[in-house]
């Protein structure tokens, strides 16, 4: 399973009581050692003392490798130890059991890894770095045309995370990790891909986040920028509870609790209510005086604009809205009107798109990415987080020679 050219298996020892089994390797006969520093051929200066490496478990036999390694008598770079195949620098871990731990760490929490293996919290880290770092390295980023950005809270201590997904592979994958949601945060990133990389991109999609607004007109000049159905149906939903928010405790002072536990009856599409919330919103909608009844209807007659297929009719149909809304009387879907005509070019941008970009697919590489922090369970660490995010969304390619299919 892991042939290394220039080394043979001098021998295989079973302890049955510890259900462990240690196979001692060595350097072919004559054979000369490289330098690590220049890769030149040298001569072999002697021999460290053995060291052990711990390698994958096979049918819960714990498995190490024995092997005593050569320094290298180097005439331009000096003495050195010898690098050896099967191991990364001096992690006392094979590489075979990094990929392997690497592969758990993405289905359970991190130290629970560790425990079932019997390794450290740090040698789990170490392996899912080493694979990252190979994935990063490897990866192919040449064909990116449609990306989409957006901000994660991490909680108080480790703040926001700007995260950069590529939208137009077969799968939605995560391309960067900056720190903070400033539009420093969102150049930074675009700055590292370089400006031949940003200027290929033809398509962003974001919520209206001024930053991210700002950052994509300067770093990706030929992209056509989509705000879509999903940010602007987020907003007119906080618009509609705030109007039920303010309406229901105006109600309550006067001991009226018609409003209670109504929240998702207005918030949902029809089709999503269940039988108690639409029976509970039947009752009300004849209500017509009611404020919220009034920023329901508001809502609803929105919704047909996403049915259209022409960016121009959907951009008639807008205005129609935006004019009748903006007479509402209704401070929070008056709000949400003028925020529609300031971005109206934006938004009429996904019918331009024909559709096919959305930042749904961005929410929900999102709402993963929230869940990584339950497996690193190191997240002080802004290093440790950035790892975990690739490890978990990347969708890294990962290295044959080693990945290989244990029992």
């Amino acid at each position: 399973m892991m042939p290394f050219k220039g080394f043979v298996i001098d021998g295989c020892d079973l302890d049955r009581a510890a259900d462990h089994i240690e196979v001692r390797v060595r350097e072919r006969s004559g054979a000369r050692v490289s330098c690590p520093a220049c890769g030149r051929r040298c001569a072999v200066y002697d021999h460290q003392p053995p060291r052990r490496y711990t390698s994958v478990p096979l049918w819960h036999t714990s498995v190490s490798l024995v092997y005593a390694p050569r320094r290298a008598h180097c005439p331009g770079c000096g003495i050195h130890t010898e690098r050896v195949p099967w191991a990364e620098g001096k992690s006392r871990i094979t590489k075979a059991y990094s990929w392997f731990l690497a592969g758990w760490a993405r289905r359970l929490p991190w130290s629970k890894v560790a425990d079932i293996f019997g390794v450290g919290w740090g040698q789990v880290y170490d392996a899912v770095r080493l694979t990252v770092e190979w994935g990063k390295e490897h990866r192919d980023i040449s064909g990116v045309v449609a990306v989409g950005i957006d901000e994660v809270y991490f909680g108080i201590k480790s703040g926001y995370r700007t995260l950069l997904y590529d939208l137009g592979g077969v799968k939605v994958r995560l391309l960067a990790v900056a720190q903070g949601h400033k539009d420093t945060s969102a150049a930074g990133i675009f700055k590292s891909f370089g400006t031949e990389w940003c200027a290929q991109i033809q398509y962003v999609c974001s919520d209206m986040w001024r930053a991210y607004l700002k950052a994509a007109r300067k770093w990706l000049p030929n992209a056509m920028h989509i705000l879509d159905r999903f940010h602007i149906e987020k907003l007119l939903n906080e618009a509609v509870d705030k109007v039920r928010r303010a309406e229901a405790s105006e109600l309550a002072d006067k001991g009226l609790m018609v409003l209670k536990n109504m929240r998702y009856a207005f918030l949902k599409r029809p089709e999503n209510l269940t039988d108690k919330q639409r029976d509970a919103l039947q009752n009300i909608l004849h209500k017509r005086r009611m404020k919220t009844v009034r920023a329901y209807d508001w809502k609803e007659s929105f919704r047909p604009f996403w049915q259209y297929e022409s960016a121009f009719h959907a951009g008639r149909y807008l205005k129609r809205w935006t004019r009748g809304a903006l007479r509402s009387r209704l401070p929070p879907i008056m709000r949400f009107a003028r925020t529609v005509r300031a971005n109206e070019e934006l938004i009429l941008n996904w019918f331009r798109a024909k559709k096919r970009f959305s930042s749904a697919a961005v929410e929900a590489m999102n709402r993963g990415a929230g869940l990584v922090s339950n497996l690193a369970r190191g997240f002080r660490n802004p290093e440790i987080m950035e790892i975990a995010l690739f490890h978990a969304l990347g969708d890294l390619p990962t290295d044959p020679e080693f990945t290989h299919r244990f029992s």
